[in-house]
C-alpha cells in the first residue's frame, strides 16, 4: 500500500510513514476568491459578551455530539463523520485545521493586547484508527511554528503576485471594506520588528455609532505574538531530533504541544485601548463594540529540530541537534514549483544570520504574498469583552504602593494564594467506568477546607454543561460562598477523549487543560501564588505549618518561584465505609462486594490516612 504525504501528494510506500515527503519551493501562492470560502454563523449562540466564554464554537454541545469520547471508532476520514455538517453545528477546526481551538479570549487590564487560550486538536487521538484524521490536523501543531512577514503596499503586492484575487482591475476592491496593508514572508532579515515571529493576522473593528444604522469599520491591523516560542521550547528537549510535528503522529505524546496561547496587539488607535481597559467597549447589555478577525498564515510544517527557525541570538549560529531520525536531509528533499532547478536560497543574497536551520530564501521565495483577508479563511467578528481585571483593583486598604524608578508603580497583587478547580454537577470517571453525582457535596467540603487552610479565593470551572443541560454548579456555590471567596466560570466544553492512560487510544482532557490555562492567563495576573486542582487533591499544611499562606510566604523568603508537591493515594480508613452493591462489579444486596463512605462523612477524613 501507499500513502500521500508532503504538500507534493507523493505516493510512497507505508514502510515510510512516520518520515516527511518532498515539498514544493518556493511555497506556491494560494489562490481563490471569497467566493470559494463556506461561511458558519454561531451568533445564534454566542449573542454577547455575557455568553463568553462559554458559548465560544469549542464542540456541538451537549446532546448533540455524533462521536463518542469512549471507545470512539468513527472517524472522518472514513466517512462516518463530516467536516462540514461538524462545521456548522459545532466547530469549523476540523474543516480548516489552521484555524486554531479557541477555548477562551479576553484583554489584558491596560486594553493592549487580546489573549487567545487554545487547544491543539490533533492530540484529542492517538489510535490506529485515527491515523489518517491526525494527519489532516497536521496545520494544528504548524500554527505553533512561528513564521515571518514583511509589510507591503498595494502596487508591489501587485508586481509581486498579479495573479493573487485582488491584484486586478476586474478583482478592485472597495478601499473601504480593506485596510490596505499587504504582507509577504519574508526571512528574519528582512521582516517587520513586530513580524518576526507571528502566525496570525488579527484585523480589528469597532462599531460607528455616528452611522445609521451603525456599522462596523476596520480600526487596524496588527500582528499576533506568542508568549514564548513553541519551537524553541521543542528545540530545547534533550530528545535526539525532536520534531514538533511527525507524519505518524508519535508527536502526540508531548504533552508541551497540548495548548497553543496567542496574543493579537490592539491597534494604539486612538481611545481603542482605553475604551477597550475600561470596559466601555461592551454596551450595559453584553454588546460588544469592538470585534477581531483571527486570519492564518498557511505555509507547510517544519519537520525536525534541523528545520528550526530562530535568529542566533536564541540558538547561536549553528544548530546542534542528534540525528536521531535521519532527517537532517529535510532542506534538500524539495521539489521546484515549475520543475526547474533548485537553487540554493543564500545566492545571490546577503549572508544569512544562522549557518543552518529552516531556510526561508529556499521554502518561501521573495514573492509569497499573501492573499487578501477577504479571501482566506478566517475566524472573523470574534467579541472583544471587558478584561477579568475590571473589579480587581487593589484597594488602599488592602495594599501598598511602592515606587519603581520614574513615572512607574508596582502595586500588591489583589491575592496572595488562589487555586483553580475544574468541576461538575455530575460527570462519568475515565472510560465512563462509573457515574460519579456526589460532587457537589464534596465541593463545598473541598472549598470550605481550602478556604479555611489560607487560599483566598477559588476560580470554579464548571464543565456541568458537558454532561447536562438541567442544572449546573451554580447553586451550589451561591449564596453559600461569597463572591469574593468563590468565581464561577461556564465552562461547557466536552473532554474529547475520557478514555483510560492504558487505552490505545488514550487522547487528551482537552476542556481540562483549557481550563487550567485560561485561569492562569485570566486571574494569575491578581495572585501571588496559584494552584490547579481536582476535587480529590488536598493540600494540607504539615509540619511546622499551619497554614498554605505560611508555606508560599516561606517561599517567597527564599526566592522560590515553583512549589511542587507529592502526590499520595490514600487509603480509606474502613470504619467510615459501608457495605456497597449498586454496581456491575460490586456483587449483589445479600453479598455485597464493594465498600462506599458513609453518608454524613466528610472526604478528608475518609480518606485522612496521616
Amino acid at each position: 500500500g501507499t500513502i500521500d504525504k508532503g504538500n507534493l501528494n507523493e505516493k510512497r510506500p507505508k514502510v515510510d510513514v512516520g518520515r516527511p515527503g518532498k515539498f514544493y519551493v518556493p511555497l506556491p501562492l494560494r489562490g481563490g476568491s471569497p467566493e470559494d470560502l463556506r461561511m458558519f454563523e454561531y451568533g445564534h449562540k454566542l449573542r454577547s459578551c455575557n455568553d463568553m466564554p462559554a458559548k465560544l464554537p469549542v464542540d456541538r454541545g451537549f446532546g448533540n455530539h455524533v462521536s463518542r469520547n469512549v471507545n470512539n471508532r468513527d472517524t472522518f476520514s472514513s466517512g462516518k463523520l463530516n467536516v462540514w455538517d461538524e462545521a456548522k453545528e459545532g466547530c469549523p477546526v476540523n474543516a480548516d485545521p489552521f484555524l486554531p481551538w479557541i477555548h477562551d479570549m479576553f484583554p489584558n487590564d491596560k486594553g493592549s493586547v487580546v489573549h487567545f487560550i487554545a487547544q491543539n486538536k490533533r492530540r484529542c487521538n492517538s489510535g490506529k484508527v485515527h491515523w489518517e484524521d491526525i494527519h489532516a490536523l497536521e496545520p494544528q501543531v504548524t500554527i505553533m511554528q512561528p513564521v515571518s512577514v514583511k509589510r507591503i503596499d498595494e502596487t508591489t503586492a501587485r508586481n509581486l503576485a498579479p495573479e493573487l484575487w485582488g491584484n486586478n482591475a476586474d478583482d478592485a476592491k472597495d478601499d473601504a471594506t480593506t485596510s490596505g496593508v499587504r504582507y509577504r514572508l519574508a526571512p528574519h532579515e528582512e521582516a517587520d520588528s513586530d513580524g518576526m515571529f507571528t502566525r496570525f493576522i488579527c484585523r480589528f473593528r469597532a462599531m460607528d455609532y455616528t452611522k445609521s444604522p451603525p456599522e462596523l469599520v476596520i480600526v487596524g491591523e496588527t500582528l499576533s505574538t506568542y508568549p514564548y516560542n513553541y519551537e524553541f521550547v521543542n528545540y530545547r528537549k534533550d530528545i535526539g531530533d525532536l520534531s514538533m510535528l511527525t507524519p505518524k503522529g508519535k508527536d502526540n505524546p508531548m504533552f508541551w504541544q497540548s495548548q497553543l496561547r496567542f496574543d493579537c496587539p490592539v491597534p494604539d488607535n486612538g481611545d481603542l485601548q482605553s475604551a477597550i481597559a475600561s470596559g466601555d467597549g461592551v454596551l450595559s447589555d453584553g454588546t460588544p463594540s469592538v470585534y477581531v478577525d483571527v486570519v492564518p498564515i498557511r505555509t507547510a510544517p517544519r519537520y525536525s529540530k534541523h528545520m528550526s527557525y530562530f535568529t542566533p541570538d536564541m540558538a547561536g549560529n549553528t544548530l546542534e541537534a542528534k540525528n536521531t531520525f535521519g532527517w537532517n536531509n529535510l532542506m534538500t528533499n524539495v521539489v521546484h514549483t515549475n520543475n526547474e532547478p533548485v537553487i540554493n536560497g543564500d545566492i545571490d543574497r546577503p549572508p544569512r544570520q544562522m549557518k543552518n536551520g529552516f531556510d526561508p530564501w529556499l521554502f518561501w521565495g521573495d514573492g509569497h504574498v499573501l492573499p487578501r483577508i477577504e479571501a482566506s479563511g478566517r475566524w472573523e467578528n470574534l467579541p472583544v469583552c471587558s478584561s477579568p481585571g475590571i473589579g480587581y483593583e487593589t484597594t488602599k486598604d488592602s495594599a501598598t504602593t511602592v515606587e519603581q524608578g520614574v513615572g512607574r508603580k508596582n502595586t500588591e497583587k489583589k491575592h496572595k494564594l488562589t487555586a483553580c478547580l475544574w468541576a461538575s454537577a455530575s460527570f462519568r470517571t475515565r472510560g465512563n467506568a462509573q457515574a460519579v453525582s456526589d460532587t457537589t457535596t464534596r465541593l463545598i467540603e473541598w472549598i470550605e477546607f481550602h478556604l479555611l487552610v489560607g487560599f483566598d479565593h477559588i476560580y470554579v470551572y464548571d464543565n456541568s454543561g458537558a454532561h447536562t443541560d438541567e442544572t449546573s454548579l451554580e447553586p451550589t456555590l451561591f449564596p453559600r460562598f461569597l463572591d469574593s471567596e468563590v468565581t464561577r466560570i461556564d465552562w461547557p466544553c466536552r473532554v474529547c477523549n475520557n478514555n483510560i492512560p492504558a487505552h490505545e487510544n488514550t487522547g487528551e482532557r482537552s476542556s481540562q487543560y483549557a481550563a487550567e490555562s485560561s485561569c492562569r492567563a485570566r486571574y494569575g495576573p491578581y495572585t501571588e501564588w496559584m494552584a490547579s486542582f481536582d476535587t480529590d487533591e488536598y493540600l494540607i499544611p504539615m509540619g511546622q505549618y499551619d497554614s498554605m499562606r505560611e508555606v508560599v510566604d516561606d517561599a517567597n523568603k527564599s526566592g522560590t518561584k515553583i512549589l511542587t508537591f507529592k502526590s499520595t493515594r490514600a487509603i480509606p480508613i474502613q470504619s467510615y465505609m459501608e457495605p456497597f452493591h449498586n454496581h456491575k462489579d460490586c456483587g449483589t444486596e445479600s453479598e455485597p462486594g464493594c465498600l462506599s463512605v458513609k453518608e454524613g462523612s466528610l472526604f478528608a477524613e475518609v480518606y485522612n490516612c496521616d
